[in-house]
């Protein structure tokens, strides 16, 4: 993507030739971030739905399957209906629109198509500039943890990268902002529910202004202690704007949340789908706590990316099995450079066979366009 395709004029030309159906969905939970917007939206969809609401979610990238971008009344669109609504979108589409314009205009068709009770909407890249941001007023918008990425289209450093973020809050709908690096918190002093501020979270629990007991969180069944952050996040969006159920609908909705590819264990192996500084941050300090030993590592990672996240996890590489996915990812010589541990270059389809083979098992990370096909040779 070139930083002239950071725009809204296109989507915002195709929203007004198809009628405006983003203006004529329900009210939209609508979340930026670098970490934790995809945890923090399935959390909240599993909260609504143990409430009795029924919800759209819109997320991104897919791993396995397109269909997975999109969710209608809880459930995956089924091929029909996405063929359709894209098939209406590219009728209308200008000249130059990208592939994440025409699919977020698809999932507004749909979403006005169909009632349901909210909306849980996920910036794709940024937020001021993001094609999601034409809500003109979300019932909320949350913002997770803020780290650098993108830095090639967000800006160099984590002040300008946040006030991309930032761009989604509007002046006529409530705000929840996750725990921040102590020097961007400034910037959201006037939102409405803010981390350390207005509720904090001591896993496994969470504490927050208003409530007079804490919230318990131990039954959440998604792993790592970062996840009992995002967590938090989600109950204070659902405080914020009046949603909170009890503590046993709490209870119930933690333990079924389902979000595949992170610090997920499959026939062995750890998924994960850490592909930044934050991320390999979190899978340290889960190999940490877990006393994992040296295993293989199969691994691939964008040139957008920071190659040198993959020394937080170096002591845990026995073997590195790397992957060249394509020209935007990194090749071999580039790792040779930089670590010393035994690296075996290898294709996709031999990774997906060592995973399969029952007598290895180890980690997968370093990018979400790798853990998708491994992720498809592992499940039924």
């Amino acid at each position: 993507m070139d930083k002239a395709d950071l725009s809204l004029d296109r989507i915002r030309l195709l929203l007004n030739r198809l009628g405006h159906p983003q203006r004529h969905i329900p009210p939209v939970f609508h979340v930026a971030g670098t970490n934790g917007k995809g945890s923090t939206i399935a959390i909240i969809q599993s909260l609504l739905h143990h409430m009795g609401y029924r919800t759209h979610r819109y997320i991104s990238p897919h791993l396995m399957n397109i269909n997975e971008r999109i969710m209608v009344k809880d459930q995956y669109v089924d091929d029909e209906s996405l063929h359709e609504a894209l098939s209406i979108v590219d009728c209308y589409a200008p000249s130059g629109t990208t592939f994440f314009e025409k699919i977020t205009a698809a999932a507004f068709i749909l979403f006005h198509e169909i009632p349901a009770d909210f909306v849980l909407l996920e910036t794709g890249l940024g937020g001021r500039l993001d094609a999601t941001n034409v809500i003109d007023r979300p019932l909320c918008s949350i913002i997770t943890p803020i780290s650098l990425d993108h830095q090639d289209y967000l800006g160099a450093t984590l002040s300008l990268i946040a006030r991309e973020k930032k761009g989604i809050l509007k002046p006529h709908g409530l705000s929840v902002i996750a725990k921040q690096q102590d020097d961007i918190m400034h910037m959201f002093h006037e939102c409405d529910m803010v981390y350390g501020r207005d509720f904090y979270c001591d896993p496994p629990m969470t504490r927050m202004k208003g409530l007079p007991d804490p919230i318990d969180q131990r039954h959440l069944s998604l792993k790592g202690v970062h996840q009992h952050i995002n967590t938090s996040t989600a109950l204070a969006a659902l405080h914020v704007t009046g949603l909170l159920p009890n503590q046993t609908i709490i209870d119930q909705s933690l333990s079924d949340v389902y979000w595949p590819g992170r610090l997920q264990m499959i026939n062995g192996w750890l998924i994960d789908g850490a592909h930044n500084m934050a991320g390999f941050e979190v899978l340290q300090q889960f190999l940490k706590d877990s006393d994992k030993i040296p295993f293989p590592v199969i691994f691939a990672m964008k040139k957008d990316k920071d190659l040198s996240c993959l020394s937080l996890i170096k002591n845990y590489i026995h073997t590195l099995y790397f992957v060249e996915l394509g020209d935007d990812f990194y090749k071999i010589a580039d790792l040779k450079e930089i670590f010393s541990f035994p690296i075996v270059k290898t294709h996709l389809q031999e990774a997906q066979s060592l995973c399969q083979n029952s007598d290895h098992k180890g980690l997968v990370c370093g990018s979400l366009y790798l853990i998708g096909p491994i992720m498809s040779a592992l499940l039924p």
